[in-house]
């Protein structure tokens, strides 16, 4: 009998860990990535394996778009800590809200984890540490759901930096 409970113990415990090793092997996986960039790119390494990447870009990295012929033009609405509205037309060939502000000298502020943080807009200064202010950006009408740094342009697009006090 206790022979017979051993055995049954055995094959439970066998069949369990058949169950483990196949569960972990049934989640698809993507291929690995090739970054085939041959730009100079620095990296630390910290020990820890690094994320695939995908980046076929053979020039430097950057939000510049190289090619005259695809300049755009957007509109950028500055909305002040009076309430006053201040557009600037901007023709630009970057890709992105940031190089596009930057490229006026319209924005100041510092890197942080999500990109820049605006302290300045136009001249003025918004200090969530002192008051609460901090510079809200819109895509059109719509509060944007990530920063300068990733949002991408249209033609014709309208973009708003409007001072808010939470």
């Amino acid at each position: 009998m206790k022979k017979t409970l051993r055995i049954l113990a055995l094959l439970l415990a066998l069949i369990l860990t058949t169950f483990a090793f196949a569960a972990c092997g049934t989640g698809e996986t993507e291929a690995p990535q090739t970054n085939t960039d041959t730009s100079s790119v620095a990296s630390t390494n910290t020990g820890e394996p690094e994320a695939p990447q995908t980046n076929t870009d053979t020039s430097s990295v950057t939000s510049t778009n190289t090619d005259a012929a695809t300049k755009i033009t957007i509109t950028v609405e500055v909305v002040d800590d009076k309430g006053e509205s201040t557009k600037f037309t901007i023709e630009t060939a970057e890709e992105f809200l940031r190089g596009a502000l930057e490229q006026e000298k319209l924005v100041e502020g510092e890197d942080g984890p999500y990109g820049l943080y605006i302290k300045k807009v136009n001249g003025i200064s918004a200090d969530y540490n002192t008051d609460g202010a901090y510079w809200q950006v819109f895509e059109g009408e719509t509060a944007a759901m990530t920063g300068v740094d990733e949002i991408k342009l249209k033609d014709g697009g309208l973009y708003k930096l409007v001072y808010t006090k939470g």
